[in-house]
C-alpha cells in the first residue's frame, strides 16, 4: 500500500486467485480503519492472527473482504516519512511463522533502499535541469556580451578620440584603441605597456599622475560615477614636442587584483591649443 495524503492505495498485489485487492484501489485513512492504517499510524509491525477473535479488529474494513489474518510492516521514504506498507493477508486464521515474519521484516530495507536511489536520481535530474537552465541563460548572456563587445570594439577602434585603460598602481597603460588620436605618439602597439612618463610632458606628469590616482580613489568609493575629471594636458609627439589634448576620467574596475582606470583623450583644436599655450607660457601648468 502507498500513502498519498490521507489516502492509502494499492500499488502492487499478488496474482493469487481470489485476491480482492487490485492496484489502484484506494482507501481513506479517515474511514472505519484498515490494518495498514494502524501500521502507518504506529509506524510499527502489526500481526493479527484472527480478527474474529480480536475486539479491536473484528469489524475493520478488511473484514468485508474476508481477510481475517494480517502481517504488515511500514515503509519509509528517504526523509523518514511514511511511504506506505508491505503486508500479507489471509482469509483464514494464520499466526505466520517466525520464518515468514523475519523474511517480510527484511523486505522494507530492500524497498527503502530502492526508494532512496529513486529519490537521489530524481534530485540529480532536477539539479541537472537547473544546471541546464542556468547554462542556457549563461550562453544567452555570452552571446549578448560577445555582441556588445563586438560593437564596443568597433566604436573604440574607429573613433578619433583615444580610449585608455591604465593600471593605476603602476601607471602603465594596458590598452589603447588603435584608431585613436594618440597615433601622434607614433607607437605601433598603441599605448599598451607604456607609462605616463612615456606619453606626457614632464611639466604635466606629476599633476596627471595625481589626477589619475584621485579619480581612481573617487571611483572606488562611488563606482556609478561617470565623469569625475576633465583637464587639458600636454602629450609627447615622436619628435619629443608637446601637443595639447583633453583628458577625461571615466570608470574604475578591478581585474586580477589590478585597479584599472578607463579614460579618454582628444586632441584640442588649434585655437584652443594656442590659447592654452600662451596661458601656459605665462603660468606653467595653469591649463591643467
Amino acid at each position: 500500500m502507498g500513502l498519498r495524503g490521507d489516502d492509502l492505495s494499492v500499488l502492487v498485489s499478488s496474482a493469487t486467485q481470489g485476491n480482492p485487492y487490485c492496484p489502484g484501489d484506494e482507501h481513506n485513512l479517515l474511514g472505519p480503519g484498515l490494518y495498514c492504517e494502524e501500521v502507518v499510524t504506529s509506524r510499527q509491525m502489526l500481526l493479527v492472527p484472527n480478527a474474529l477473535k480480536s475486539e479491536r479488529w473484528n469489524s475493520n474494513s478488511d473484514m468485508e473482504s474476508g481477510m481475517l489474518a494480517y502481517l504488515g510492516f511500514p515503509l519509509r521514504r528517504a526523509d523518514g516519512g511514511i511511504f506506505g506498507t508491505i503486508c500479507l493477508l489471509d482469509s483464514r486464521e494464520n499466526t505466520f511463522s517466525q520464518e515468514i515474519i523475519t523474511l517480510l521484516e527484511k523486505m522494507p530495507m530492500l524497498i527503502e533502499g530502492n526508494l532512496k536511489i529513486h529519490e537521489l536520481l530524481s534530485q540529480n535530474a532536477r539539479r541537472a535541469a537547473e544546471i541546464d537552465k542556468k547554462n542556457n541563460g549563461l550562453c544567452e548572456l555570452n552571446v549578448i556580451l560577445a555582441e556588445s563587445e563586438k560593437k564596443l570594439r568597433f566604436i573604440t577602434e574607429n573613433t578619433a578620440d583615444a580610449i585608455w585603460v591604465c593600471n593605476v598602481d603602476k601607471e602603465v597603460f594596458v590598452y589603447a584603441n588603435p584608431g585613436s588620436c594618440m597615433h601622434n605618439i607614433n607607437i605601433d602597439n598603441g599605448l599598451q605597456g607604456l607609462t605616463l612618463q612615456d606619453v606626457v610632458t614632464p611639466e604635466f606628469l606629476g599633476a596627471l599622475s595625481a589626477r589619475i590616482h584621485n579619480s581612481a580613489a573617487r571611483l572606488r568609493q562611488k563606482p556609478d560615477m561617470t565623469i569625475v575629471a576633465q583637464h587639458e594636458v600636454q602629450f609627447i609627439d615622436p619628435d619629443g614636442r608637446g601637443f595639447w589634448g583633453e583628458y577625461n576620467a571615466g570608470t574604475c574596475s578591478i581585474s586580477k587584483d589590478m585597479w584599472r582606470l578607463w579614460a579618454s583623450a582628444a586632441i584640442l583644436t588649434s585655437a584652443r591649443a594656442g590659447h592654452l599655450l600662451s596661458q601656459h607660457a605665462r603660468s606653467p601648468g595653469a591649463g591643467f
